[in-house]
């Protein structure tokens, strides 16, 4: 049974056909974007809300609009089955609510809910697996949709595992089971991990994978073998009598059908003038859930604005994790004076670490702009003041060796803080922007 559960698919992937997809071999395109540490990506394989019940049955109608119903075969649009109540468990921790002539979308919606698992990913592997989607098919291909428990041999599959629902159920279930006790299964994430090719391990052979991320294991482990180079080559068709195709029919399955499967979730911006797509958006994300810097009450962020000398103290000080102080009762600085700046405490802690020292004449001037060689010398002396040798040759056109600031630019660009622009400069007299 240990063995079924964690091979059960390798019979049925290693005779998947490019009728799954529906292209020629002759016709098919390299996979030119398979990467066989990262297939799919960790939100992805969990966001159990990717689709509505309504979403996945005009998903299933559309599929199958062409498949016809009869002679004992059956389309997934017209399937029905009653379905058993399931108790909550350690991988689908809602339970499952078994209700009388169930259609196949409710229990995929259903099941994806209870155990956490996209039901975008459970349509993929129902296509892969045995091409329910688009083709009628008879009921004994329905009790085994998903190959689960299903042995790398001839024999038939557990039938304590028989029945399309439970065929559903229990492969979203391993998934979860697969991520949740991840040591006791032999793909594991941020690792390299031996992967064959094909079931016929002595001939074929196997390379090295660093699996990126725990979803890319578990489809390793529910399906334990990657194409080689004529699968791939092969596009959506057939490749030599080494290639193996499961993973590789679900990353080109998938994408055609719901888009990028390695896609990350991008949250929604807290800013009406920072859409989600816009430059530097996790990093204001980032700032803002660190508590360094925040928006206006009218809900804008304002990036485009620049940074005065008060305000770079106050980001410096809530970076820094707001460390405990207590500013002087007599001002370091003639224009920073207690209750007539709201940035008093954070200037005198910029001043007290070192970080600046103001201007000659007395003043810390909290109202001018920062310029970007000033922030390059902040942002070195705020790391400690880190021992750095620079270069005799300087990175950037407009910052030689004897301009002001070259040392913190240049342990800037070492650290990547700072690419400077494409033509070469650093621009340093430039205002930094928000």
């Amino acid at each position: 049974m240990a063995r079924a559960l964690t091979t059960g698919l390798a019979a049925l992937v290693l005779v998947i056909l490019p009728a799954l997809i529906g292209n020629k071999a002759a016709q098919a395109a390299p996979v030119s974007d398979w990467d066989a540490g990262f297939i799919i990506s960790d939100w992805v394989m969990n966001n159990s809300a990717a689709m509505t019940l309504g979403d996945i049955e005009t998903f299933i109608a559309t599929k199958g609009a062409n498949c016809v119903t009869g002679n004992d075969f059956y389309c997934l649009k017209d399937y029905r089955e009653t379905t058993p109540n399931r108790p909550a468990t350690a991988y689908c921790l809602a339970g499952y609510t078994g209700q009388q002539n169930e259609s196949a979308a409710q229990i995929i919606y259903k099941v994806a809910i209870a155990c956490g698992i996209n039901p975008q990913v459970l349509l993929t592997m129902l296509q892969k697996e045995q091409s329910l989607l688009t083709q009628a098919k008879p009921l004994t291909t329905f009790a085994k949709a998903l190959g689960f428990a299903c042995p790398d041999t001839e024999a038939a599959c557990d039938p304590a595992y028989a029945g399309f629902a439970n065929q559903v159920y229990s492969a979203a279930s391993q998934l979860r089971r697969y991520a949740v006790s991840s040591a006791n299964y032999n793909f594991k994430a941020g690792a390299y991990n031996q992967i064959y090719y094909h079931s016929d391990k002595a001939r074929c052979g196997y390379s090295e994978v660093f699996i990126q991320n725990q979803a890319t294991a578990s489809l390793y482990n529910y399906t334990p073998f990657q194409p080689n180079a004529a699968a791939i080559a092969a596009g959506t068709g057939t490749g030599d009598s080494c290639s193996s195709y499961g993973n590789r029919n679900f990353f080109v399955i998938f994408k055609s059908y719901f888009g990028n499967p390695r896609a990350e979730y991008v949250p929604p911006s807290p800013f009406s003038d920072v859409a989600s797509d816009a430059q530097f958006f996790t990093e204001i994300n980032w700032l803002v859930n660190q508590g360094i810097a925040n928006g206006w009450p009218d809900g804008t962020f304002r990036p485009g604005n620049y940074i005065t000398r008060d305000s770079m103290a106050a980001f410096l000080f809530r970076t820094a994790g707001q460390p405990a102080f207590t500013p002087p009762a007599a001002a370091s600085f003639l224009d920073v004076a207690p209750g007539t700046n709201r940035f008093f405490a954070e200037v005198e802690w910029l001043a007290n670490t070192g970080i600046t020292g103001g201007f000659d004449d007395g003043t810390f001037r909290p109202g001018n702009n920062v310029h970007r060689a000033a922030m390059a010398a902040f942002l070195f002396r705020a790391a400690g003041r880190p021992e750095f040798t620079p270069p005799t040759t300087p990175s950037f056109t407009d910052v030689p060796t004897g301009a002001q600031f070259f040392h913190e630019i240049e342990w800037l660009a070492q650290t990547g803080i700072t690419t400077g622009w494409p033509d070469g400069s650093f621009r340093p007299g430039n205002n930094v922007t928000r």
